[in-house]
């Protein structure tokens, strides 16, 4: 049973509640050390106490950079000492997408897949060939093609701000995620 009792607190854990001085990083080792001279490598500590030596060195090391601790700094010393996690859900924060915003992903993400390009230059592929050729003598856009001109403009018009929409809601979640 002798084993099983932490050298700071003295107090009896089961096995599995202790670390080895062997695992322990050795700045953490020199802390304790200093505390308790008689610490050595069969020695062993209780998770608590480990975690208060954690944080002792935690906040050693943001002293020695910035000279203080700001209570943001406390926070995170606190947060790590008592394993919680700070961060928030980021899904709760974001609203639920309204049937234009969804309209709005699913055109920018067409728009931008290679399904969108290869079904654009086939029209335009089409539309060129069947009024230069096949339509010939009943072609209803002759070459300079004014009404395709007019079509690929509307298109792009149109298309430009519903995908600029779907990058600002995009940008507001990465905004609230970060």
């Amino acid at each position: 049973m002798e084993s099983n009792i932490c050298y700071v607190c003295q107090k009896s854990f089961r096995e599995n509640q202790l670390i080895s001085a062997i695992g322990i990083g050795h700045e953490i080792v020199e802390l304790i050390h200093s505390d308790f001279p008689g610490w050595n490598e069969q020695s062993k500590i209780c998770k608590n106490d480990f975690n208060l030596f954690r944080m002792k060195y935690i906040t050693n090391l943001v002293e020695e950079e910035k000279g203080n601790i700001e209570n943001l700094e406390r926070e995170v010393i606190k947060s790590i000492n008592d394993n919680e996690i700070l961060t928030i859900d980021t899904s709760l924060k974001t609203d639920a997408p309204t049937f234009g915003e969804k309209i709005s992903d699913k055109v920018a993400s067409f728009g931008g897949s290679w399904k969108f390009i290869i079904a654009f230059f086939s029209v335009l592929i089409l539309w060129i060939l069947g009024n230069s050729f096949y339509l010939y003598f009943n072609a209803f856009d002759l070459y300079p093609f004014i009404l395709l001109n007019l079509i690929l403009s509307c298109v792009a018009a149109i298309q430009a701000p519903i995908i600029m929409m779907s990058q600002n809601r995009q940008e507001l979640k990465d905004r609230i995620r970060s």
